[in-house]
């Protein structure tokens, strides 16, 4: 009877040491991805503010363009660029309105012949900084 009840401790123990060191190994994957996660988002915040400091329309148009495609190609987990008018349609079924309206603003900016000014630009890039905050779920 002792040697059963040993036995039966043994294997009590030999569970909560496989149960633990599964959870730990799941706490240690948990952890590589939200540390990537904020690396990304540190990556994104940091473009935004080169690009406010840039002086040049194009340039900078050019350099949120960019930014904000691999940005949504990246969160909506897609294999290739999509329009901006085929993202504002995702978004549009999402309801996310500041997603929405930024490509909107977006492909207006890229394909009309109207003169684009700073002030618009950095309008978009308050729009695209607001988006990205939206997605940094590690906020302080």
């Amino acid at each position: 009877m002792l040697i059963l009840n040993i036995l039966s401790i043994l294997l009590v123990a030999v569970i909560l040491i496989v149960i633990i060191s599964v959870l730990i190994n799941i706490n240690r994957k948990l952890d590589k991805k939200i540390q990537l996660e904020k690396s990304r988002i540190e990556f994104y915040q940091k473009q935004i503010k080169k690009i406010r400091s840039s002086s040049s329309p194009q340039n900078s148009i050019k350099q949120l363009n960019d930014l904000a495609r691999e940005f949504f190609k990246e969160k909506l987990s897609l294999k290739y660029s999509k329009t901006y008018i085929e993202l504002a349609e995702i978004f549009k079924k999402k309801r996310k309105n500041n997603e929405e309206n930024f490509c909107n603003s977006m492909n207006e900016i890229m394909y009309s012949k109207t003169i684009i000014t700073m002030k618009r630009i950095n309008e978009l890039i308050d729009m695209f900084a607001e988006i990205v905050e939206e997605y940094n779920t590690f906020k302080n």
